[in-house]
């Protein structure tokens, strides 16, 4: 089979080869080993030189680059992008997404199956956006639900939520798109031993997110730290993710706790593994998500885990390790109520919950709905 692709993640250019960044890489690559190869059709970056952590997409048969969103929405690309679908099996859109919704209505246009992968709410992907998204948010949830409703298959990466809001009348499954080839055991009893051995009323917190996204929500938790201190909790705030970390930096200035925030920078798998073993508890406060995977790596780790009450984030956690989206205070009764409960049980429940979500379980679900598609173009 041969798959149109459509997605608002940037393909890098470099050299006239496609690269990928390790969350794309790993998704798209997954497409075209099931499926076939794929024409991309994409936001693009040209490079300079190539990131250390991208990998070249050679199963990218070919780029249709789109270098202005608003130009796709009133129908720019529209002889490309349908002389592209043309020529392919299959359409699929990576939603919520201009790119990907015009793919949908050229791909009826066509007479082309359609393939929805929901990533995350259409409404709080743009609301959250100042005054544009503002007045994007109904178009983007309104177009999502009629094109999900109306798609030959649907891949939702949460369990319920996405569901719930944005029905698929035909084929559907849930599978994430985290990356757990295993879970070790080892994992748990270090972690316990951990707890066990904590005796003061110190906490280290971490968050895994670009620094340069107000939507992820970390400024909540910097501006929570003093109201922490004041109650004789010792905070240290751990940041990894890549991006502009100004805004932030100012936030904890602002806050007096310049010293208790610590930026790591963007790190690679196994650095960020090896935080999670040396952190407390796990948090994330994010405005807008899916099903955020850096919940679920933390869960694989026997974290304790808080999370603002976001999209899918409710259905990884107990009721009481979920908090109030924006509010400061929320965030500060979440943490003193975690540590004043038993952390070795969220511990446990954790990890094992986090077993649902291996690489093995995932594929598996995937491959039953990639086989009923093959089965389709027969």
């Amino acid at each position: 089979m041969k798959v149109f692709l459509a997605t608002e993640f940037h393909c890098g250019i470099y050299k006239n080869e496609y690269y990928l960044a390790p969350q794309a890489y790993t998704i798209f690559s997954r497409y075209a080993e099931d499926l076939g190869k794929i024409v991309l059709c994409s936001r693009v970056s040209y490079l300079d030189s190539v990131p250390f952590d991208y990998k070249k997409a050679e199963f990218i048969e070919e780029l249709i680059p789109i270098n202005h969103l608003l130009f796709t929405l009133f129908g720019y690309y529209k002889k490309d992008m349908i002389k592209k679908i043309e020529e392919c099996d299959i359409v699929i859109g990576r939603l919520p997404s201009i790119i990907a919704y015009k793919a949908s209505d050229y791909a009826k246009k066509c007479k082309k199956k359609y393939l929805a992968e929901l990533m995350c709410d259409g409404w709080s992907s743009y609301w959250y956006h100042g005054l544009v998204g503002k007045i994007m948010a109904p178009y983007m949830t309104q177009k999502m639900k009629s094109v999900t409703k109306n798609a030959d298959y649907a891949i939702y990466v949460t369990d319920k939520f996405l569901q719930g809001k944005y029905p698929c009348k035909n084929h559907s499954i849930s599978a994430s798109n985290v990356i757990l080839k295993d879970v070790e055991e080892s994992v748990l009893k270090e972690r316990l031993e951990k707890i066990q051995q904590k005796a003061d009323k110190s906490v280290s917190l971490m968050t895994t997110a670009d620094v340069d996204t107000k939507t992820k929500g970390q400024q909540y938790v910097i501006k929570a730290i003093p109201k922490l201190l004041e109650k004789g909790i010792d905070v240290k705030y751990y940041l990894a993710g890549g991006g502009d970390r100004q805004y932030l930096q100012e936030v904890a200035k602002e806050s007096g706790v310049e010293d208790r925030v610590i930026f790591l920078g963007r790190l690679d798998r196994k650095q960020i593994d090896e935080t999670l073993d040396l952190i407390d508890i796990y948090i994330h406060p994010s405005l807008q998500e899916g099903l955020p995977r850096a919940v679920i790596e933390a869960m694989s780790h026997a974290c304790p885990c808080l999370g603002a009450e976001t999209a899918g984030i409710p259905e990884l956690m107990a009721p009481e390790c979920i908090f109030k989206p924006k509010s400061v205070d929320a965030v500060v009764d979440a943490v003193i109520r975690i540590l004043e409960s038993d952390l070795s049980t969220y511990a446990k429940s954790n990890f094992e919950h986090s077993k649902q979500y291996l690489e093995s379980v995932l594929n598996k679900r995937r491959k039953e709905l990639f086989d009923i598609i093959s089965s389709d173009f027969r």
